[in-house]
């Protein structure tokens, strides 16, 4: 199982006698978060999805100088822009903020529909996401402080984002104790499985058969449980023709209120 390991430093520069002190933070910073996008490109529409997962122990503030929170671009490989999330948009001025909790994830969404499929086959196209914060925590934000381009090439293929396994997920329970359950899924190696809470692993790697109808059973002390954050399981496996990786991953419980938020 790929592990996100996230190695923070904070930088501070001293010049004799400089009067002013640059608050921006930097791009290796103490206070830096998981962001990743993610996209899947189909017959009618491209979906990318921008990912912000709090990684430290302490609560996560972003400010916005309007209501365009991010931003989303596709580009072919000659420079050509085929899509811009704010093209042709209205967004109001006032400031706005996302907050999260120690673990928690919030996601921005957005659909690219499209009336004629511009990808050609075999030409390479860039997918950038970025957030646009001014601010982190009360610190002036750093340009590029959020920011991810992936490639997508036009044999289905995307490349610097893991592939999403195609499996319809059943869940019930609370409190600890899940059953999740499935359909079989075709065209994958041996299936594997694990529980997280942010960085805390609550059940390690386990392996088990999606080659067929399935159902999973998940305990946890009550004691292990957050008190303010998201449980979630990570399934993965391996496709038989390509060797790709593939996940899924399914938010068990969510404590108290924790959320991650969507936008479309």
């Amino acid at each position: 199982m790929r592990k996100i390991s996230v190695l923070l430093l904070t930088l501070c520069f001293f010049a004799a006698g400089c009067q002013a002190k640059d608050e921006s933070l930097p791009v290796d910073q103490s206070a830096e978060p998981s962001f990743k996008v993610e996209a899947a490109v189909h017959e009618d529409h491209t979906q990318v999805k921008l990912l912000l997962h709090n990684l430290e122990d302490q609560p996560l503030s972003l400010t916005f100088p309007s209501s365009q929170q991010f931003e989303v671009i596709i580009k072919r490989a000659s420079g050509e822009e085929l899509y811009r999330y704010s093209k042709g948009k209205m967004f109001s001025q006032a400031l706005t903020s996302v907050s999260l909790q120690p673990g928690e994830t919030k996601t921005w969404e957005v659909a690219w529909n499209y009336d004629e499929k511009p990808f050609q086959q075999g030409e390479t196209y860039s997918i950038t996401g970025k957030l646009l914060p001014i601010e982190v925590n009360g610190k002036k934000a750093a340009a590029n402080l959020f920011t991810e381009t992936i490639s997508y090439k036009a044999d289905g293929r995307i490349d610097g984002a893991e592939d999403t396994l195609n499996v319809e997920v059943e869940k019930q329970g609370n409190d600890g104790a899940y059953t999740l359950s499935g359909g079989a899924v075709p065209g994958v190696e041996q299936a594997y499985y694990a529980v997280s809470e942010g960085h805390i692993m609550l059940v390690e790697e386990t392996a088990f058969d999606i080659s067929k109808p399935w159902k999973i059973s998940i305990r946890i002390p009550k004691e292990q449980l957050p008190t303010n954050g998201t449980v979630i399981l990570e399934m993965y496996a391996k496709e038989k023709k390509t060797k790709t990786v593939v996940r899924k991953l399914v938010v068990l419980e969510q404590f108290p209120n924790a959320s991650s938020g969507s936008e479309r």
